[in-house]
Order: structure tokens, then sequence, then C-alpha cells
């Protein structure tokens, strides 16, 4: 009788070899594979030549038909925000107690991240803006290949990484960070290394992975929801790193992690004050919940607190999908896209969010997304598509709110079907090998090969969901 990597191996190499009378003929298929990359490699040189072209002009040069809003200078984030910031620190100065400074007053980002840009002091600051930029690019392209990585290792269709990062250096969030030079794409690489270590399922790895996401959390604060993966995994180890970790920072960044989140709220409050639509380039509950049209013209409506709504809206997608994680025999294959889509749903919490938070989310999308998802999640990535491209649709800010909504949740579902999947996604199903339709993996209480736990060892073809030819 087969083991279950013969079973694998064997219905790998059936998908891979479908029928001649169905292959794709050679020459069309190597015209394909020289076709999109080449596609992937034209598209990542027009994205640095157009980035080049809007630092000579200082301003996007697609600004006009772009989701992006518009502001006098680029990198202004980054000028204001990170680099001022992070000049005063490493002078001396606190800026969150600097009163006379209106960009320390408003500042609401933690300690952590004018530590991490200390380095801006060797270089003038437009120089270190495009410097920034330019590891932005880096940044996100290396998220573009561990998902290709991810897509290779759940046996999902074959998509060039040069593609994949083609597709997700043009997407709205990310043109959003490197036009504003922000710094949520960098949580990106702690995310990645932290999914590296959970797949080696040692102590030591656990307890390191545990430490850097408590880290990462004090990097940008939505990150922290990553520990939720730590307990759906069952990692007991990284819950106590992480705690110990985000708790110890938390200690020592006490004062300016205090100041930070109040000019978080006065940020927000400012915001509220003013009477405006809902802006197609943010996406927190919190700061749209009130201005939705609909919810203007009710007054039952209105009395809902925002916090009800976001509960409502992310905790049950958050326990479905954490739960199917947690049931998974792949979870190791799925946990960097996994970090991603938590990271990207807590933003949907924050105070004020704007779009460029979401940079994690199509690397996410890129990961598990395949042809073989149902039809509503197919649905669901067509409205992330609508969103995440960069070009303004003439469509309100409501709908595209909604459509935001929809990208998360169809990249959630998406995770969820790899996850409750036979371990081979190219396993025949009960009804092309003649097998029993209850697969062995689905039953409760069964072990991978269908038997219950400390029952004999059953013989026969029935224990391998496969052909009766492929036994031996």
């Amino acid at each position: 009788m087969l083991d279950d990597d013969e079973v694998l191996s064997r219905n790998r190499v059936d998908r891979e070899d479908p029928d001649p009378s169905t292959r794709t003929p050679a020459g069309r298929r190597g015209w394909l594979a020289l076709g999109f990359p080449l596609l992937g490699f034209g598209l990542i040189l027009l994205w640095i030549g157009g980035w080049v072209a809007s630092f000579r002009q200082n301003e996007l040069i697609i600004s006009r038909l772009s989701w992006v809003p518009k502001i006098p200078l680029i990198a202004g984030d980054f000028k204001v925000h990170i680099d001022h910031i992070a000049r005063l620190q490493a002078a001396g100065i606190d800026p969150y107690h600097k009163f006379d400074d209106w960009v320390c007053f408003l500042h609401p980002y933690p300690p952590m991240i004018a530590r991490c840009f200390a380095w801006v002091v060797l270089f003038e600051t437009a120089t270190a803006s495009i410097l920034w930029q330019g590891a932005l690019g880096l940044i996100v392209s290396v998220g573009g290949l561990a998902a290709f990585r991810v897509r290779r290792e759940l046996d999902l269709d074959s998509i060039p990484r040069l593609l994949i990062v083609a597709a997700l250096l043009f997407t709205n969030p990310v043109m959003f960070a490197v036009e504003r030079g922000q710094s949520d794409p960098m949580i990106i690489l702690p995310l990645l290394a932290a999914a590296w270590l959970l797949g080696k399922n040692a102590t030591w790895t656990d307890i390191a992975a545990g430490g850097l996401l408590g880290l990462t959390a004090w990097l940008k604060y939505y990150p922290g929801l990553t520990v939720v993966a730590l307990v759906a995994l069952g990692r007991k180890q990284a819950v106590v790193a992480f705690v110990a970790t985000a708790g110890i920072i938390g200690i020592i960044d006490f004062d300016g992690v205090r100041e930070s989140i109040k000019h978080a709220h006065q940020l927000q409050a400012m915001m509220n004050a003013v009477v405006h639509p809902v802006n197609d380039a943010t996406h927190s509950i919190f700061e749209n919940w009130g201005i939705i049209g609909i919810v203007r013209r009710s007054p039952s409506l209105r009395q809902v607190p925002a916090a009800v709504v976001a509960s409502f809206l992310l905790l049950p997608a958050l326990f479905l999908v954490s739960r199917r994680i947690c049931l998974s025999r792949r979870s190791a294959a799925l946990i960097f896209p996994y970090l991603l889509w938590l990271a990207s749903a807590a933003t949907f919490g924050l105070p004020y969010s704007n779009d460029y938070n979401l940079s994690p989310l199509p690397i996410a999308a890129l990961a598990v997304w395949d042809r073989r998802d149902r039809w509503t999640v197919h649905l669901a990535i067509l409205a992330s598509i609508l969103w995440s491209q960069p070009f303004r649709l003439p469509v309100s800010g409501e709908i595209m709110l909604a459509l935001k909504f929809a990208a998360l949740y169809g990249v959630g579902a998406s995770l969820a079907a790899k996850a409750r999947r036979i371990p081979d996604l190219g396993m025949k199903t009960p009804s092309e090998t003649g097998a029993r339709p209850d697969l062995p993996h689905r039953s409760r209480g069964r072990n991978a090969n269908g038997r219950r736990p400390g029952a004999p060892a059953v013989r026969g073809p029935r224990s391998v969901p496969v052909d009766q030819s492929m036994s031996s």
C-alpha cells in the first residue's frame, strides 16, 4: 500500500501531466513561459522609471489619475513625521513634549519608529527620502517573492515571480506608501522572518518568533494582532515571548506610547469635527462609520457605537479563519499570508487608517488565491482588484470602503479554503477515484490516515483516497 508521500507525488505528477488531447501545445507553453516573466520585468522597469520622473518633478506623475490624495511634496509623510522626528530624537530632544512644534504636538507614531530611522542623520532629508522610497520597493519585492514561494509550497497555479512582484508594486496601497514615504510596509520583513521561524516548529524558534512579533507590535501598533496567530497555532512559548517582549518595550516607552495614542485620538477628533464624505483613501471603521450616508440619515444607526460595528465586522472573520488555521495540517505554509492578513484586518479597527496600511493585504492575496477557490472568493478578489489597482474609479467612498472589506473577507476565505483542503490540492475528488465521499481528513476524531486513535491498521485501498490502480 502506498504511503502518504507516494500518494501526493503521484497525484501531483498526474495533475502536471494531463491527457495529451487537452495539453497546451509545446510552442504555446514556451511562449507563455517566456512572455509573462518578460511582461513582469518590463512592468518593474516602468515602475522604476515612473518614480524617477516623479522624484524629478516632486510629484507623483499620475497623481491626477490615481487614488493617492495629492499633497504639495513627494514623500511628505517621511519628511514631516519620520525624518524630522528621528533627527530631533537623535539630538536628544523628546518629540512628544516639544509643544512649540506642531508636528511633535500631533505625532501619532510609536517611539520605536524614530529609532529605526536614526540613520537619516547621515544624509540630507531629500537623499534619505529617496533611499527610503527605494527601500520600500525592495521590501515589497521580497514580500512578492515570499508569496511566490508560498504558492509553490501549496501547489497552487503557477504565476511567474516577476509578474507577482510587478503586480504588487503597482497596487494602490504600495503606490500610496511609496508616494508618502510611509513606514507601514516595513512590517513585511519581520512578519516574513517570524513566519520562517514558526515554520521550524522548534522551541527556540518559537521563542524568537514571539519576541520578533512583540517587537513588530511597537513599530506600528496594529501588528500586535498577530499574537492571535500564535494562539491559533498553539505556540505557547511564542505567546509568552510575545507578551514579555511587548511588555518590556511598552514599559520602557510608556510615556511616548501614551502620548502617541493621545495624539492619534486627537487627530481622529479633528477629522470627525469636519463633516465630509467618506474618503476613498481611508478604511477605518471608527473614522468612517458616522459619515456613511445611510448612517447619517438614520438616527437609530447613529446611536450604534463604532466599536460595536467594528466587532461585528471583524471578530467573526478573525475567529473563523483562525479556527481553520488551528485545525489545519498545512499551517506551516500558510503562516506568512495569515500574519499579513491579521495585520491588515487590524488596520480596520484603528482610530484612523489610510490605505497604505493595507500594503500587506495584496501580498496575502497573491500568496493564496487560486482558480479552484469558490466563486464567492473570486468575486471578492475581483473587488480587491478594483480597489487595489492604481487608477481612480468614478465611485463613492462608501463603495470603496465596501470593496476593501470584500477584499479582506475574500483573502480570509481563500486562506481558510487552503487550510481545510487535503494535503495535496491536486488530489482527485471522491467522484473521480470511486472512493467513499467522507474523506478521512474531514472525519471527526480521525488521524491523517483516516483511522481513529488507537484503532488497528486497516489494509486495503479504502485507507487512501486514490484510484485502485494506484495501490500496490
